[in-house]
Protein backbone atom coordinates (compact mmCIF):
# COMPACT_ATOMS: atom_id res chain seq x y z
CA UNK A 1 0.00 0.00 0.00
CA UNK A 2 2.83 2.35 0.81
CA UNK A 3 4.54 1.71 -2.36
CA UNK A 4 1.32 2.47 -4.05
CA UNK A 5 0.61 5.30 -2.02
CA UNK A 6 4.03 6.88 -3.18
CA UNK A 7 3.60 6.27 -6.87
CA UNK A 8 0.37 8.71 -6.67
CA UNK A 9 1.62 11.02 -4.77
CA UNK A 10 4.64 11.06 -6.75
CA UNK A 11 2.11 11.90 -10.24
CA UNK A 12 0.10 14.13 -8.35
CA UNK A 13 -3.33 11.54 -8.26
CA UNK A 14 -2.89 10.76 -4.06
CA UNK A 15 -6.51 10.91 -2.85
CA UNK A 16 -6.29 10.61 1.46
CA UNK A 17 -9.70 9.69 1.66
CA UNK A 18 -9.89 6.84 -0.26
CA UNK A 19 -7.43 5.30 2.10
CA UNK A 20 -8.08 6.53 5.49
CA UNK A 21 -11.60 7.15 4.70
CA UNK A 22 -12.38 7.48 8.73
CA UNK A 23 -9.38 9.12 9.70
CA UNK A 24 -9.31 12.55 12.01
CA UNK A 25 -5.91 13.25 10.95
CA UNK A 26 -5.13 17.50 9.92
CA UNK A 27 -3.90 15.40 6.27
CA UNK A 28 -7.46 14.20 6.26
CA UNK A 29 -8.63 17.96 5.78
CA UNK A 30 -5.88 19.05 3.85
CA UNK A 31 -6.18 16.58 1.21
CA UNK A 32 -10.22 15.96 1.03
CA UNK A 33 -10.94 18.06 -2.04
CA UNK A 34 -7.40 17.17 -3.67
CA UNK A 35 -8.05 16.03 -7.44
CA UNK A 36 -5.22 15.31 -9.88
CA UNK A 37 -3.04 17.90 -10.67
CA UNK A 38 -1.73 16.79 -14.01
CA UNK A 39 -2.29 18.75 -16.62
CA UNK A 40 -3.31 17.14 -20.36
CA UNK A 41 -0.18 19.33 -21.44
CA UNK A 42 2.22 17.12 -18.79
CA UNK A 43 -0.36 13.82 -19.76
CA UNK A 44 0.53 14.04 -23.22
CA UNK A 45 4.09 14.62 -22.82
CA UNK A 46 3.98 10.98 -20.55
CA UNK A 47 1.95 9.13 -22.58
CA UNK A 48 4.24 10.34 -25.99
CA UNK A 49 7.39 9.44 -24.17
CA UNK A 50 6.31 6.01 -22.76
CA UNK A 51 4.85 4.80 -26.69
CA UNK A 52 8.35 6.16 -28.07
CA UNK A 53 9.24 2.48 -28.70
CA UNK A 54 6.14 1.37 -31.02
CA UNK A 55 5.46 4.08 -33.04
CA UNK A 56 6.67 4.25 -36.33
CA UNK A 57 8.67 7.41 -36.70
CA UNK A 58 6.14 8.85 -38.84
CA UNK A 59 3.18 7.82 -36.67
CA UNK A 60 5.23 9.51 -33.70
CA UNK A 61 5.37 12.50 -35.97
CA UNK A 62 1.55 12.78 -35.97
CA UNK A 63 1.21 12.38 -32.33
CA UNK A 64 3.57 15.13 -31.73
CA UNK A 65 1.98 17.40 -34.09
CA UNK A 66 -1.06 16.06 -32.27
CA UNK A 67 0.46 17.14 -28.89
CA UNK A 68 1.01 20.72 -30.11
CA UNK A 69 -2.26 21.30 -31.01
CA UNK A 70 -4.32 19.94 -28.03
CA UNK A 71 -1.60 21.79 -25.81
CA UNK A 72 -2.00 24.94 -27.32
CA UNK A 73 -5.80 25.13 -26.75
CA UNK A 74 -6.67 23.03 -23.71
CA UNK A 75 -2.88 22.15 -22.22
CA UNK A 76 -3.42 24.04 -18.61
CA UNK A 77 -6.67 21.99 -18.31
CA UNK A 78 -6.33 18.95 -15.80
CA UNK A 79 -7.31 15.88 -17.00
CA UNK A 80 -8.94 14.58 -13.98
CA UNK A 81 -11.46 18.21 -14.07
CA UNK A 82 -11.80 18.49 -18.20
CA UNK A 83 -15.55 17.35 -19.07
CA UNK A 84 -16.56 15.55 -22.32
CA UNK A 85 -18.84 18.90 -23.11
CA UNK A 86 -15.39 21.14 -22.72
CA UNK A 87 -14.05 18.72 -25.09
CA UNK A 88 -16.76 18.85 -27.83
CA UNK A 89 -16.75 22.60 -27.52
CA UNK A 90 -12.88 22.46 -28.13
CA UNK A 91 -13.21 20.16 -31.05
CA UNK A 92 -15.87 22.52 -32.44
CA UNK A 93 -13.14 25.23 -32.94
CA UNK A 94 -10.89 23.46 -34.76
CA UNK A 95 -11.06 24.55 -38.62
CA UNK A 96 -8.92 21.64 -40.45
CA UNK A 97 -10.47 18.54 -42.26
CA UNK A 98 -13.11 15.71 -40.37
CA UNK A 99 -10.09 13.39 -41.03
CA UNK A 100 -7.78 15.47 -39.70
CA UNK A 101 -9.57 16.04 -36.37
CA UNK A 102 -9.84 12.10 -36.15
CA UNK A 103 -6.12 12.00 -36.34
CA UNK A 104 -5.77 14.36 -33.39
CA UNK A 105 -7.70 12.71 -31.44
CA UNK A 106 -6.00 9.83 -31.68
CA UNK A 107 -2.85 10.28 -29.03
CA UNK A 108 -5.70 12.25 -26.74
CA UNK A 109 -7.66 8.95 -26.98
CA UNK A 110 -4.45 6.88 -26.00
CA UNK A 111 -3.68 9.09 -23.21
CA UNK A 112 -7.36 9.45 -21.02
CA UNK A 113 -7.67 5.12 -21.73
CA UNK A 114 -4.28 5.16 -20.29
CA UNK A 115 -4.94 7.40 -17.35
CA UNK A 116 -8.25 5.56 -16.60
CA UNK A 117 -6.98 2.43 -16.36
CA UNK A 118 -4.23 3.19 -14.23
CA UNK A 119 -6.71 4.53 -11.61
CA UNK A 120 -5.14 8.00 -12.49
CA UNK A 121 -8.25 9.55 -13.00
CA UNK A 122 -11.88 8.51 -12.22
CA UNK A 123 -13.43 8.66 -15.50
CA UNK A 124 -12.71 8.81 -19.33
CA UNK A 125 -14.30 11.73 -20.90
CA UNK A 126 -13.26 10.54 -24.55
CA UNK A 127 -15.22 7.60 -24.04
CA UNK A 128 -18.61 9.60 -25.56
CA UNK A 129 -16.72 11.21 -27.91
CA UNK A 130 -16.95 9.76 -31.60
CA UNK A 131 -14.91 10.43 -34.44
CA UNK A 132 -16.56 12.02 -37.30
CA UNK A 133 -17.67 11.24 -40.18
CA UNK A 134 -15.69 11.46 -43.35
CA UNK A 135 -16.30 11.51 -46.60
CA UNK A 136 -15.63 8.45 -49.11
CA UNK A 137 -14.02 9.56 -52.33
CA UNK A 138 -14.90 7.10 -55.11
CA UNK A 139 -11.84 5.95 -57.35
CA UNK A 140 -10.79 8.28 -60.51
CA UNK A 141 -8.99 5.79 -62.45
CA UNK A 142 -6.54 7.27 -64.91
CA UNK A 143 -7.62 5.54 -69.07
CA UNK A 144 -4.35 4.29 -70.82
CA UNK A 145 -4.59 7.08 -73.09
CA UNK A 146 -4.28 9.49 -70.04
CA UNK A 147 -1.46 7.69 -68.97
CA UNK A 148 -0.04 7.68 -72.04
CA UNK A 149 -0.31 11.68 -72.23
CA UNK A 150 1.06 12.21 -68.88
CA UNK A 151 4.32 9.91 -69.15
CA UNK A 152 5.04 11.41 -72.74
CA UNK A 153 5.87 15.20 -71.53
CA UNK A 154 7.94 13.91 -68.57
CA UNK A 155 11.70 12.88 -67.73
CA UNK A 156 12.18 9.20 -68.44
CA UNK A 157 12.97 7.64 -65.41
CA UNK A 158 9.54 9.54 -63.82
CA UNK A 159 7.88 8.21 -67.00
CA UNK A 160 9.14 4.85 -66.23
CA UNK A 161 8.28 4.90 -62.54
CA UNK A 162 4.30 6.01 -63.47
CA UNK A 163 4.22 3.39 -65.81
CA UNK A 164 5.65 0.82 -63.23
CA UNK A 165 2.75 2.13 -60.67
CA UNK A 166 -0.42 1.74 -62.89
CA UNK A 167 0.75 -2.02 -63.84
CA UNK A 168 1.54 -2.67 -60.26
CA UNK A 169 -0.64 -0.82 -58.00
CA UNK A 170 2.31 -0.16 -55.68
CA UNK A 171 1.68 2.23 -53.01
CA UNK A 172 4.17 5.22 -53.71
CA UNK A 173 6.26 4.49 -50.44
CA UNK A 174 6.60 1.39 -51.84
CA UNK A 175 7.86 2.50 -55.01
CA UNK A 176 10.70 4.89 -53.82
CA UNK A 177 12.00 1.99 -51.78
CA UNK A 178 11.77 -0.70 -54.25
CA UNK A 179 15.61 -2.44 -54.93
CA UNK A 180 16.44 -4.26 -57.81
CA UNK A 181 17.10 -7.23 -55.71
CA UNK A 182 13.51 -7.00 -54.78
CA UNK A 183 13.00 -7.98 -58.55
CA UNK A 184 12.85 -11.75 -59.06
CA UNK A 185 13.26 -11.62 -63.88
CA UNK A 186 12.96 -15.37 -63.31
CA UNK A 187 9.93 -15.52 -61.58
CA UNK A 188 8.77 -12.61 -62.90
CA UNK A 189 7.78 -10.95 -59.59
CA UNK A 190 8.75 -8.08 -57.12
CA UNK A 191 9.31 -8.16 -53.25
CA UNK A 192 7.15 -5.83 -51.65
CA UNK A 193 8.47 -5.94 -47.99
CA UNK A 194 9.85 -2.06 -47.18
CA UNK A 195 8.38 1.56 -47.32
CA UNK A 196 9.51 5.06 -47.41
CA UNK A 197 7.55 8.03 -45.77
CA UNK A 198 8.75 11.21 -44.83
CA UNK A 199 12.41 10.14 -44.98
CA UNK A 200 11.58 6.79 -43.08
CA UNK A 201 12.52 3.28 -44.50
CA UNK A 202 10.04 0.98 -42.77
CA UNK A 203 10.99 -2.25 -42.99
CA UNK A 204 7.67 -3.78 -42.88
CA UNK A 205 5.07 -1.48 -45.25
CA UNK A 206 1.34 -0.65 -44.17
CA UNK A 207 -0.21 -4.14 -42.87
CA UNK A 208 0.60 -7.29 -42.73
CA UNK A 209 -0.93 -7.88 -45.72
CA UNK A 210 1.41 -5.41 -47.76
CA UNK A 211 4.14 -7.93 -47.65
CA UNK A 212 3.84 -9.45 -50.65
CA UNK A 213 5.13 -11.20 -54.08
CA UNK A 214 3.93 -9.40 -56.69
CA UNK A 215 3.28 -10.85 -59.94
CA UNK A 216 4.43 -8.75 -62.78
CA UNK A 217 2.40 -8.41 -66.31
CA UNK A 218 4.55 -8.71 -69.50
CA UNK A 219 4.55 -4.71 -69.05
CA UNK A 220 5.77 -3.45 -65.91
CA UNK A 221 8.51 -6.06 -67.27
CA UNK A 222 9.17 -4.29 -70.51
CA UNK A 223 9.13 -0.79 -67.97
CA UNK A 224 11.76 -2.92 -65.59
CA UNK A 225 13.69 -3.31 -68.72
CA UNK A 226 13.98 0.01 -69.78
CA UNK A 227 14.96 1.42 -66.16
CA UNK A 228 17.60 -0.78 -66.03
CA UNK A 229 19.91 0.96 -68.28
CA UNK A 230 19.05 4.07 -65.83
CA UNK A 231 19.98 2.64 -62.18
CA UNK A 232 20.29 -1.14 -62.28
CA UNK A 233 24.39 -0.70 -62.80
CA UNK A 234 23.89 0.53 -59.09
CA UNK A 235 21.88 -2.13 -57.95
CA UNK A 236 20.25 0.04 -55.31
CA UNK A 237 16.96 2.00 -55.40
CA UNK A 238 15.07 1.50 -58.75
CA UNK A 239 13.27 4.34 -59.01
CA UNK A 240 15.46 7.92 -59.16
CA UNK A 241 14.14 11.25 -59.57
CA UNK A 242 14.74 13.92 -62.09
CA UNK A 243 18.16 14.72 -60.79
CA UNK A 244 18.51 11.06 -60.13
CA UNK A 245 18.57 11.44 -56.17
CA UNK A 246 17.02 9.14 -53.90
CA UNK A 247 13.05 9.41 -53.46
CA UNK A 248 12.74 10.46 -49.51
CA UNK A 249 8.83 12.12 -49.59
CA UNK A 250 6.09 12.40 -51.73
CA UNK A 251 6.20 15.51 -52.03
CA UNK A 252 9.34 15.63 -54.24
CA UNK A 253 7.07 13.01 -56.79
CA UNK A 254 3.53 15.01 -56.11
CA UNK A 255 4.61 18.49 -56.14
CA UNK A 256 7.01 18.99 -59.06
CA UNK A 257 6.93 16.15 -61.59
CA UNK A 258 3.74 14.88 -61.44
CA UNK A 259 1.10 18.30 -61.17
CA UNK A 260 3.55 19.83 -63.83
CA UNK A 261 3.24 16.90 -65.89
CA UNK A 262 -0.60 16.96 -65.79
CA UNK A 263 -1.16 20.04 -66.19
CA UNK A 264 0.80 20.45 -69.46
CA UNK A 265 -0.94 17.15 -70.65
CA UNK A 266 -3.69 18.93 -70.25
CA UNK A 267 -5.29 15.93 -67.91
CA UNK A 268 -7.47 16.45 -65.00
CA UNK A 269 -5.75 16.81 -61.52
CA UNK A 270 -5.95 13.48 -59.68
CA UNK A 271 -3.24 12.68 -56.77
CA UNK A 272 -0.74 9.43 -57.69
CA UNK A 273 -2.44 7.35 -55.51
CA UNK A 274 -5.18 6.75 -58.23
CA UNK A 275 -2.65 5.00 -60.37
CA UNK A 276 -2.96 2.36 -57.88
CA UNK A 277 -7.00 2.66 -58.68
CA UNK A 278 -5.97 2.49 -62.27
CA UNK A 279 -4.63 -0.76 -61.61
CA UNK A 280 -7.46 -2.44 -59.94
CA UNK A 281 -9.62 -1.25 -61.95
CA UNK A 282 -7.92 -1.97 -65.43
CA UNK A 283 -7.46 -5.77 -63.83
CA UNK A 284 -11.06 -6.47 -62.62
CA UNK A 285 -12.60 -5.03 -66.05
CA UNK A 286 -10.39 -7.65 -67.76
CA UNK A 287 -12.36 -10.17 -65.77
CA UNK A 288 -9.56 -10.80 -62.88
CA UNK A 289 -10.39 -13.08 -59.87
CA UNK A 290 -11.00 -10.58 -56.84
CA UNK A 291 -9.05 -12.56 -55.05
CA UNK A 292 -6.11 -12.49 -56.87
CA UNK A 293 -5.85 -9.00 -57.20
CA UNK A 294 -6.40 -8.29 -53.40
CA UNK A 295 -3.45 -10.62 -52.66
CA UNK A 296 -1.01 -8.30 -55.53
CA UNK A 297 -2.29 -4.78 -54.22
CA UNK A 298 -1.54 -6.32 -50.43
CA UNK A 299 -5.23 -6.52 -48.78
CA UNK A 300 -5.53 -9.09 -46.78
CA UNK A 301 -9.01 -9.84 -48.15
CA UNK A 302 -11.01 -9.24 -51.52
CA UNK A 303 -13.61 -8.00 -49.30
CA UNK A 304 -11.96 -4.03 -49.92
CA UNK A 305 -11.38 -4.79 -53.52
CA UNK A 306 -15.70 -5.90 -53.40
CA UNK A 307 -16.14 -2.92 -51.48
CA UNK A 308 -14.30 -0.17 -53.44
CA UNK A 309 -14.01 -1.55 -56.74
CA UNK A 310 -17.16 -2.72 -57.12
CA UNK A 311 -18.24 -1.13 -60.37
CA UNK A 312 -15.99 -2.71 -61.96
CA UNK A 313 -16.28 -6.13 -61.02
CA UNK A 314 -18.14 -8.11 -63.98
CA UNK A 315 -21.78 -8.31 -64.20
CA UNK A 316 -23.18 -11.93 -64.53
CA UNK A 317 -26.57 -13.02 -64.62
CA UNK A 318 -28.82 -12.08 -61.56
CA UNK A 319 -29.59 -14.41 -58.75
CA UNK A 320 -32.65 -14.29 -59.88
CA UNK A 321 -32.14 -15.62 -63.31
CA UNK A 322 -29.27 -18.70 -61.87
CA UNK A 323 -32.51 -19.57 -59.32
CA UNK A 324 -34.83 -19.49 -61.96
CA UNK A 325 -32.12 -22.13 -64.15
CA UNK A 326 -31.31 -24.01 -61.18
CA UNK A 327 -34.70 -25.06 -60.45
CA UNK A 328 -35.50 -25.85 -64.12
CA UNK A 329 -38.03 -22.49 -64.17
CA UNK A 330 -35.92 -20.42 -67.09
CA UNK A 331 -38.41 -19.67 -69.76
CA UNK A 332 -38.51 -17.57 -72.38
CA UNK A 333 -41.46 -15.22 -71.91
CA UNK A 334 -42.67 -13.32 -75.47
CA UNK A 335 -44.70 -9.39 -75.11
CA UNK A 336 -47.49 -11.04 -75.98
CA UNK A 337 -47.86 -13.77 -73.34
CA UNK A 338 -46.99 -11.17 -70.89
CA UNK A 339 -49.68 -9.02 -71.87
CA UNK A 340 -51.93 -11.53 -71.58
CA UNK A 341 -50.72 -12.08 -68.70
CA UNK A 342 -51.36 -8.74 -67.28
CA UNK A 343 -54.91 -8.96 -69.05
Amino acid sequence: MKSEIDRKISIGVFHYNDYFPDSKSKYAQMFSNQTSCVTIDQAMRRYIASNVKTLAPSTLREYKSSQRMICKAIGCELIANISTLELREWINTLTCSNKRINNILVPLRGMFKDFYADGIIERNPMDRIKNLSTSKHEPEPFTQDEISHITSVMNERIANMVNFAAWTGLRTGELFALKWQDIDFNRKTCRVNKSITRGTLKLSPKTDASVRDVELLPAALDVLAAQKRISFIANAEIWLQENGTNFTDDKQFRERPWQFALKKAGVRYRPPYQLRHTYASTLLSAGANPMWVAKQMGHADWGMIRKIYGKWLPQGDSELDRMAARLGQNKEYSTDSQRGATA
